[in-house]
């Protein structure tokens, strides 16, 4: 319900938003290897990095249903989330008793324009499907979903040291000033890898 009413307030809205679906990597995996209570905590876990790293933007952050997530925000912060949700997702580590579990997430976007609600959400989710394809942290805008080949970054983070890859779209402009490391979760600035 207040996904359903942050949607119908975009059409009143001055300042161009967009709709962002993400949704979990190997979910059903997850549940089949170490149960469903892992599964719920990859969520939880999911939903609470989501929440930290929106924090500073205007964005907001919903639960559609299962291991599905949309977020809103101002079009003008899409180049930065997308930076951020892609260096995030393409790999994060939780453990769930004496399981390593790695959260992984795609996500596809539009900009919330003229049509209706429901058109935006159905665009967001199919760019996210098309993203899924090729790997977790892929980050496509629907209208070039079909079109987009993933560019990978490589490096390090400059506060832990951890090595890790980022796979994001060449139609999105990266902001290389900030990345978070998958690893310790921190806002750090990569160094070549």
């Amino acid at each position: 319900m207040a996904l359903s009413q942050k949607l119908d307030s975009l059409a009143d809205s001055d300042v161009e938003h967009v709709v962002i679906f993400g949704d979990l990597n190997g979910f059903k995996l997850v549940n089949d290897t170490h149960g469903h209570a892992a599964g719920d905590a990859a969520i939880e876990r999911a939903g609470k990095l989501l929440s930290v790293m929106l924090e500073p933007f205007e964005a907001e952050a919903f639960r559609q249903s299962g291991d599905e997530f949309v977020i809103v925000c101002h079009k003008e912060q899409i180049a930065t989330i997308s930076t951020a949700l892609s260096g995030t997702f393409s790999l994060n580590v939780m453990y769930h008793g004496r399981s390593k579990i790695e959260i992984r997430m795609s996500f596809g976007w539009t900009t919330a324009r003229s049509d209706t609600p429901q058109h935006w959400l159905s665009r967001a989710e199919e760019a996210c499907r098309i993203a899924k394809q090729h790997g977790a942290g892929i980050f496509l805008e629907w209208q070039s979903a079909c079109s987009v080949i993933p560019e990978e970054i490589r490096s390090r983070c400059s506060c832990c040291g951890a090595s890790f890859r980022l796979t994001i779209s060449v139609k999105v402009p990266v902001d290389k000033g900030g990345f978070w490391c998958p690893q310790c979760g921190q806002q750090a600035n990569p160094r070549g890898g």
